[in-house]
């Protein structure tokens, strides 16, 4: 059964994005599948990797670059 489940999958279901969960670790801040480097500029983290209250009041990850 698993094995018709991922055909069916692989042939008709949706690409998932970028962050389909909505979480807001830094992993997930990122595009995928990740650059090499993963971040242009080192990011400086102003919330918890699970304060799911800063996701909701934000449109767009709030990361900040040094320099």
């Amino acid at each position: 059964m698993p094995i018709l489940y991922l055909a069916w999958s692989l042939k008709y279901g949706a690409i998932a994005g970028d962050n389909p969960w909505q979480a807001t670790g830094l992993e997930w801040q990122i595009q995928s599948p990740p650059l090499t480097e993963n971040f242009t500029e080192i990011p400086i983290m102003d919330h918890e990797a699970y304060d799911y209250d800063w996701l909701e009041h934000t449109t767009k990850p709030e990361v900040t670059t040094v320099g």
